[in-house]
Formats: structure tokens, sequence, C-alpha cells
């Protein structure tokens, strides 16, 4: 059977990798999010110049509307 100071030893070596797992996961996540926050600034952006693109074609229309 394990003595006192042996379990206690086991413990320390269990909470060691507990915290460089959880060091690894909370690396994994913060690059994660700022890959999932580029990808957001990324298609937002898109959508803005489809936005002012679509604004520019109906002022074409309208000003050729208003031609006619």
């Amino acid at each position: 059977m394990d003595t006192r100071k042996e379990h206690i030893e086991k413990l320390v070596i269990k909470l060691k990798v507990l915290e460089s797992k959880i060091q690894k996961l909370e690396s994994l996540t913060d690059e994660v999010l700022n890959e999932v926050e580029s990808e957001y600034k990324n298609q937002l952006k898109e959508l803005y110049l489809k936005k002012e693109e679509a604004k520019h074609k109906l002022v074409t229309i309208q000003e050729a509307e208003n031609k006619e």
C-alpha cells in the first residue's frame, strides 16, 4: 500500500499533468479564437464591399431612369 508521501507525490504529478493539458487547451482556444475573429472580419469586410457595390448599382440605375 502507498504511503501518504507517495500518494501526495502522485497527486502532485497528476496536478502538473492537468495543468499542462489546461495550458495547451487555453493556447489552442486562443489560436482558434484568433482564426475565427480574423475570418469574421474578412467576411464582414466582404459584405461591406458588396453593400457598397449594390448601392453604386442602385444609384446608377436610378440616374439612368431619371434620364429617360
